[in-house]
């Protein structure tokens, strides 16, 4: 199964780099069982930068190391390098000094976004929170770019929370902001976490503005994407959270995230308002997590007998609600077939929670989620309210209808 991903061309990281948005070295658990951490690589000045119209860029990369725990277990981890405005080539990532982790090619603009995971992890830096130093090295074995990791700081449970439905006079736009106050180590951390959906309008930066009995000001923006959907975190610290959208909430501005009161979207240029929400404080509370994982097996399909895959369907605390996740992992396709994921639950109706497209080497995996917080996430389909309630999945030929691949959730769950 193919678990390294490399995303072109990435105008993210350029968009961070210009606009002062990448974070400095910090550590991340988001959940009490997610520990990341997000720094900045530094140029060694072996190479000179191609691309004038840049060079003022302070840094051309950023790297992150990621393990997700479930009840003590590792279920997930990745380290993700990203690069732009190197000389376009052969790169490889280098961990602590001597373990080559993988090889890369760039596009024409000298940018890559490498992501490994799981398996693809070298055993000897496994977790990856074992990684201390991380260096992209160029064709010629020099390293080009280089940058150490501090060690990640687990977050306390939050002591401060607050929630905002947001609604429009459109009746398709749907939101929700959240402010969280937690303690992290000696300090206190602040986040307002705000999402918006089906917004079908034209794709730009939208501003975000929070309104306090003292206070009305606008501190970013969200960008909808075509798709209707944006997100964007306000943090005290960046990067030290999963989310790919953030910007820094500066201790000037709304130094307590608990005295918002009302939260607006509009539009910069005719300063009208599409979607707003008032602030309630919620209480912390205990929620129940479970995961369970299904081994797929064929269905004596002829057209594809060496089909393979694992489905993991997982309950998790999120602040104050439940994400409802669905990870499934599927080798030995056909390259460019596509297949259906079908659900059916225990009162017999059936859903498609979406389709995967068999890769190069056969492989393919997706994530569905009613909270969908990185780039390669799928929104659970409405209809999907609860995973718990699910008990089959079925892996289907979308031209055939053809069943290649079952499971069955166990019963004890």
């Amino acid at each position: 199964m193919r678990l390294t991903k490399i995303n072109l061309p990435f105008l993210t990281l350029v968009s961070s780099l210009l606009f002062g948005s990448l974070p400095s070295a910090t550590a991340s658990a988001y959940s009490s069982d997610v520990t990341m951490e997000t720094i900045k690589l530094k140029i060694t000045g072996v190479q000179n930068n191609p691309h004038p119209a840049v060079v003022l860029v302070p840094t051309t990369g950023i790297a992150r190391i990621r393990v997700e725990r479930f009840k003590g277990m590792i279920i997930e981890q990745d380290i993700n390098v990203q690069v732009a405005s190197l000389t376009p080539g052969n790169y490889s990532i280098r961990a602590n000094g001597s373990i080559i982790v993988t090889s890369f090619k760039t596009d024409s603009t000298g940018a890559a976004d490498v992501m490994i995971r799981d398996e693809a992890i070298p055993q000897s830096i496994q977790p990856v929170t074992k990684v201390s130093l991380i260096e992209v090295l160029d064709s010629s074995r020099r390293v080009v770019l280089t940058g150490r990791f501090k060690g990640a700081s687990v977050p306390g449970r939050p002591t401060i929370m607050g929630r905002a439905e947001l609604t429009s006079s459109d009746k398709n736009i749907k939101g929700v902001a959240r402010y969280v106050v937690r303690p992290i180590g000696n300090a206190v951390e602040q986040l307002v976490i705000v999402e918006i959906h089906n917004m079908y309008l034209r794709p730009q930066p939208y501003l975000v503005r929070f309104i306090s009995s003292t206070q009305n000001r606008a501190l970013g923006a969200i960008t909808v994407n075509r798709l209707g959907r944006g997100i964007i975190v306000f943090t005290t610290n960046p990067g030290r959270n999963e989310f790919d959208c953030e910007a820094r909430l500066a201790d000037d501005r709304f130094p307590r995230v608990q005295d918002i009161r009302v939260i607006e979207i509009y539009d910069r240029d005719t300063l009208r308002v599409f979607a707003r929400g008032q602030f309630k404080r919620v209480t912390p509370t205990d929620i129940k997590e479970m995961a369970t994982a299904i081994e797929l097996s064929g269905t004596q399909a002829e057209s594809i007998s060496q089909a393979q895959g694992r489905i993991r369907i997982m309950t998790r605390a999120r602040d104050n609600f439940v994400e409802g996740r669905i990870d499934v992992a599927l080798n030995g396709l056909n390259s460019g077939d596509v297949f259906d994921i079908e659900a059916e639950f225990d009162d017999g109706t059936t859903v498609i929670l979406g389709s995967v497209t068999g890769d190069a080497d056969g492989s393919s995996r997706v994530r569905f989620t009613n909270f969908p917080y990185r780039q390669w996430d799928t929104l659970l389909p409405e209809p999907v309210q609860d995973v718990t309630l699910i008990r089959k999945l079925t892996i289907r030929n979308i031209n055939t209808g053809e069943a290649i691949l079952r499971g069955t959730v166990n019963s004890d769950r």
